[in-house]
């Protein structure tokens, strides 16, 4: 099933339509212009983007591009471009009423423009007058590609101080960061923290830097005249119970998931909380599936005539609309055959010649662990199902009670 899928995919890019499962959520650049990018924070219906570059006296400027509208399948996305000021990244509140924002231009990226190889989009876009398209990428690092919804990949900021943000692209075992805020003139000012190192799973380190580089309204990007110097270190700790400790007015700061931001500038040690910011969908929608395959139980009725009997069932099974590889609540069903019918005699029970094939309601829910489980009626018992699932798998174990008394054990695997 896996080859299949994987088949098709290759043969959709060979034609570029816009795939519309594919999630955009990563640091994007071009390499033959290194020293400027753009973070995109894709959630499903709308996406917040990020231009980082430099102005006429050299000197980083960030834009932001804070909504916008998918058409084409997710293929087009475009949006307004705005201009930000606000307090310095040096003191010791951010006042969000001092953030001013202005419309400066428009932008859009096509996703799978015709003629360019799969992989490359194109970033268009008028701020101030300047109009320019350049071909951009994702940036290579890591062990592995962005997971938006189940890594830290994502759009970082506080909403009791609105104006600030941190991009996160995490690429498995490393995590490419841009914290773009304010100079101590009011003017915008980015750091990037290109890599570092995970101390444990809950805590990341790495040099902050900041740059300087070509004006980006120039006809071509010299990416020679980018210099980069270190200004300081960052920690991130997705630690949930350490960022918890976070209140406003009493309550939790982050209404979902947050982490600590802990930079060091010169002298200036300053712990920050940021939260995932809350814009489209707030996690990967699930996408209904199907899994197929075979089960065993081993049925011990307390009820027979003669006392407990026992005895043993298999057959094939299929779940559908269950998205096996998204974590949250599903409502799917199951299909099994070689459900047993078990008759009561004078002598005893037994089973009888013949099975049934059955279509049930099978609710349940996945966490973020790939853990499952799921309660169905069945035979008249209700049947608890507990699984983990693999990249292609999905093994479990079965169990029933009657009166306070187990009834049925067995376990499952099917591919999906």
């Amino acid at each position: 099933m896996k080859t299949a899928r994987l088949l098709v995919a290759a043969a959709l890019l060979l034609v570029r339509p816009a795939l519309a499962g594919e999630n955009y959520s990563d640091i994007w650049w071009n390499p033959l212009e290194s020293g400027w990018g753009v973070t995109i924070a894709d959630h499903e219906t709308n996406i917040f983007g990020v231009l980082y570059t430099y102005r006429t006296d050299n000197k980083p400027v960030w834009y932001t591009i804070p909504g916008g509208t998918f058409t084409q399948g997710r293929r087009l996305f475009t949006g307004d471009v705005y201009s930000t000021r606000g307090p310095s990244y040096t003191n010791p509140v951010f006042d969000s009423n001092l953030v001013t924002a202005t419309k400066v231009g428009n932008a859009s990226f096509d996703f799978t423009p015709s003629g360019l190889a799969p992989g490359i989009a194109l970033f268009s876009y008028t701020i101030n007058g300047v109009s320019q398209t350049k071909q951009i990428q994702r940036q290579a690092f890591g062990s592995a590609t962005p997971n938006w919804g189940f890594d830290h990949t994502d759009l970082w900021f506080n909403s009791s101080e609105s104006g600030w943000g941190l991009a996160l692209a995490q690429h498995g075992n490393n995590i490419f960061g841009v914290w773009y805020t304010y100079d101590t003139d009011g003017s915008p000012l980015w750091f990037v923290l290109p890599g570092g190192a995970f101390a444990g799973t809950t805590s990341f380190s790495g040099d902050l830097y900041r740059t300087t580089g070509p004006y980006f309204g120039n006809a071509s990007f010299n990416p020679s005249l980018v210099v980069a110097t270190k200004a300081g270190s960052a920690t991130i700790s997705f630690d949930a119970a350490t960022a918890a400790t976070w209140k406003v007015g009493g309550q939790d700061a982050c209404p979902g998931f947050g982490a600590d931001f802990i930079t060091t500038i010169g002298s200036q040690n300053t712990p920050r909380l940021v939260c995932r910011q809350a814009f489209g969908n707030l996690a990967p929608s699930p996408t209904a599936g199907s899994c197929t395959g075979t089960y065993s139980i081993t049925l011990t009725l307390p009820f027979c005539p003669a006392g407990n009997q026992t005895f043993g069932s298999h057959g094939n099974f299929t779940t559908s609309g269950v998205n096996y590889s998204s974590p949250g609540n599903f409502s799917g069903t199951l299909t099994v055959t070689g459900v047993p019918d078990i008759l009561s005699v004078v002598s005893g029970c037994a089973p009888s010649a013949t099975s049934t094939t059955e279509t049930i309601a099978y609710p349940g829910a996945m966490d973020l662990s790939s853990i499952g489980h799921a309660d169905f009626a069945i035979a008249g018992l209700t049947v608890h199902s507990s699984f983990s699932v693999g990249s292609s798998t999905v093994l479990g174990t079965l169990t029933a009670s009657a009166s306070g008394v187990q009834v049925l054990s067995g376990q499952f695997s099917c591919t999906y």
